[in-house]
């Protein structure tokens, strides 16, 4: 499906931690483990200008703080994806609710500046020990992110947690080779499904 209005010429800035970062690296391009890469690919190159701010390690919280760099930018979409390193990166942090109100803020911010916004969701992650709160955090982070893109105007959602998780896997893990590193980050198998969604 491809975007509403005028395609083609359109710019996007990519806003996250590490998964969103990477999508493209200064002097060596864009990445095939990025998701975003592999969206605008199979969309037909809709977006030629493209603001990388994916910063390894944020938080929601960090995201917020720097949410004024995303709208700066001007541009005409915004893809977000945040609620990774709240869940599974010390100090933890199981309370989905919170984690939602940091996103919900940065998508209303966005939204007001005049931007649509892709809502992309955190993709599985693999740790073969995370415990079952951390699980349904996930889940439900996953699940308040895409009911509220679908309620509101101008936001898309995107399911990466659906696009990776393993249908067989009763702990929640990814798929096999959807990952290049073996907990967080997406191989390019990984990062095509989640652009495909």
């Amino acid at each position: 499906v491809r975007p509403t209005g005028q395609i083609g010429g359109q710019s996007a800035v990519l806003f996250g931690d590490s998964i969103t970062g990477l999508n493209y690296a200064a002097n060596t391009g864009y990445y095939s483990e990025g998701y975003f890469n592999w969206a605008n690919a199979l969309l037909g190159m809709p977006f030629t200008t493209v603001y990388p701010l994916g910063v390894g390690g944020d938080t929601t919280a960090l995201m917020l703080a720097r949410i004024q760099d995303v709208v700066n930018t001007g541009a005409d979409w915004a893809f977000v994806m945040g609620g990774t390193n709240d869940i599974f990166t010390s100090p933890t942090s199981t309370d989905y609710a919170a984690i939602f109100a940091n996103l919900k803020q940065i998508y209303s911010t966005l939204l007001n500046a005049g931007m649509k916004v892709v809502a992309v969701t955190p993709p599985v992650r693999n740790t073969g020990s995370q415990a079952n709160a951390q699980i349904v955090a996930q889940l439900e982070l996953n699940r308040l992110v895409l009911s509220y893109a679908a309620a509101t105007p101008n936001m898309i959602g995107v399911n990466a947690y659906g696009a990776t998780v393993s249908p067989t896997d009763a702990s929640g893990n990814q798929k096999t080779n959807y990952l290049y590193d073996s907990t967080t980050h997406p191989s390019n198998i990984g990062a095509y499904a989640i652009g495909k969604a």
